[in-house]
């Protein structure tokens, strides 16, 4: 027996929203449409020798409140990688630190930057753009503003 478009279209664009983390009606936590890999280029000036400092930090984030997310940064002096948790709703989150890459939460000198938990930034929607403020992550340059966009 043959299915009509419109009985297989239905559930099948429902079954998309929910596995990219978009709401079909609306996401339990609030925060499944922030889903996604965000950007921010921390521009940091020159050092004395003329050379750019620039700090790249991307996060990427799941689809849904309290799974862990992704914080990279990399550039001048700089490669980390940070396991993270969001909270929030719809209109703002939170980003907090949870430990690094490797599992533990002190770097690879045995420092411990962040405490488990410690809210590192805010991103909050304002129209189209993000505003961006920085609580606990050590970010040269800005400390809130539009800094952080999202590329996919």
């Amino acid at each position: 027996m043959r299915r009509s478009a419109k009985a297989v279209i239905g559930p099948a664009l429902m079954l998309a929203a929910a596995l990219r983390g978009a709401p079909a009606g609306a996401a339990p936590d609030g925060t499944g449409d922030w889903a996604g890999t965000y950007a921010y280029a921390a521009d940091g000036g020159r050092t004395a020798g003329g050379s750019a400092v620039v700090v790249v930090h991307t996060l990427r984030l799941a689809p849904a409140s309290g799974r862990p997310c992704q914080l990279t940064s990399s550039g001048f002096q700089t490669d980390t990688t940070i396991l993270c948790e969001v909270t929030g709703s719809a209109r703002e989150i939170t980003v907090a630190f949870r430990s690094y890459g490797y599992g533990r939460p002190v770097n690879a000198y045995g420092v411990a930057v962040y405490r488990p938990g410690q809210p590192l930034f805010r991103l909050r929607r304002t129209g189209r753009r993000f505003e961006t403020e920085m609580l606990g992550l050590g970010a040269d340059g800005a400390r809130s503003g539009a800094l952080f966009a999202k590329t996919s």
